[in-house]
């Protein structure tokens, strides 16, 4: 039976593996001296990180993705081995050396879907009618952009008006807009560097990723930050959508009271104080109707998210962005993972911001 490395003695070491463009092996990085990662589920790019590298003679970043991964085996020897992160893009200074004289370069990483985010643009403008299939249509904006790595969730949801973009839109917005129409998580990368597009799930029904222990099985430092901040929790909310040449922006608000009448936090039971929410401009909904369920959404997570806290945990490869989980210390509450940041040292430990879910 293998030794449960998650809670007991744990050997470890770290591997930067070079990818193609095509995400193709092409061999190991060496001379990485450090390497900081974070991630937020909330970011258009949700990894990224720095790394500081040194040698004699540097391979050509640009040519390249890397991939951070961690082998760690437990008290039986037996290696396992996990990514960190989703494939990086490496953005390296305009520095020139010479050759003979060691280098030491300090790296920037965007994970694979900065590709969608900041690198591609249409090209023309771009229009979608009603009734076409937005899954559809993304697996082909995809497959044209060159994404070789692909996984999204066919949906029989179809555009109930027209989808129009100008020319210089960035892939993702285009994208988004299309998930938007099936209600859908925005893009991103999974660990493996697949673009993943899936219907979105409320927190309160996911299932649970991992349940943090006590006594022998604690691997959480007993400091933890707990905030909890309700002194201006929004009951309204208002948005727009993008306004293109041939379509003009419509608008919307949405009351707690309308959608959560029981809430502490309505205008009825706070004391009849109105308390705004970040406008949510230029959102890709076909219409006001997505409009409004988006926002409804926005604004019950923002009012319904009790406390935060800042906790300090050794790695497991079950929690990472999004993920559901617990600690034996409180059954009652859980929470989902919205931030989290590591540095690839011995002891492999993650500094994570966690939300409470209702």
């Amino acid at each position: 039976m293998a030794s449960n490395w998650r809670t007991g003695y744990r050997s470890e070491r770290f591997e930067y593996r070079l990818l193609r463009s095509n995400l193709a092996p092409a061999g190991l990085l060496t001379g990485v001296q450090s390497c900081s990662l974070s991630g937020s589920v909330n970011a258009d790019v949700r990894w990224g990180g720095r790394m500081k590298w040194s040698g004699v003679t540097a391979p050509n970043w640009s040519q390249y993705l890397v991939h951070p991964w961690y082998i760690v085996a437990g008290a039986d020897g037996v290696e396992e081995s996990y990514p960190l992160c989703p494939p990086c893009f490496i953005k390296a200074p305009a520095t020139v050396f010479d050759d003979d004289v060691p280098q030491s370069v300090d790296l920037q990483l965007y994970d694979v879907s900065y590709m969608l985010a900041q690198r591609l643009k249409t090209s023309g403008p771009v229009g979608y009618p009603a009734g076409i299939t937005p899954t559809t249509e993304l697996v082909a904006r995809l497959v044209a952009a060159g994404v070789t790595r692909w996984s999204i969730t066919p949906s029989a949801a179809v555009t109930s008006s027209a989808l129009n973009y100008d020319l210089g839109t960035s892939e993702m917005k285009v994208c988004n807009g299309l998930l938007g129409v099936a209600g859908y998580w925005s893009l991103h990368a999974d660990q493996n560097g697949a673009i993943v597009g899936e219907p979105y799930l409320d927190p309160s029904k996911r299932a649970e990723a991992y349940r943090f222990g006590t006594g022998a099985a604690l691997i959480v430092r007993p400091e933890r930050t707990v905030t909890k901040d309700d002194f201006s929790v929004p009951n309204r909310i208002s948005g727009s959508t993008r306004s293109t040449d041939a379509v003009a922006s419509v608008t919307a608000t949405v009351t707690l009271d309308s959608i959560y009448p029981t809430s502490p936090y309505a205008y009825a039971n706070n004391g009849h104080f109105w308390i705004d929410a970040e406008p949510m401009r230029d959102q890709d909904a076909a219409d006001v109707t997505v409009l409004t369920t988006r926002l409804s959404a926005a604004l019950l997570e923002q009012a319904t998210a009790a406390s935060s806290q800042s906790v300090t945990h050794a790695w497991v490869p079950e929690v990472t962005l999004g993920s559901l989980v617990a600690h034996n210390t409180d059954t009652t509450r859980r929470y989902t993972v919205q931030k989290m940041d590591l540095t690839c040292e011995l002891g492999l430990q993650v500094s994570a911001e966690w939300r409470e879910v209702a």
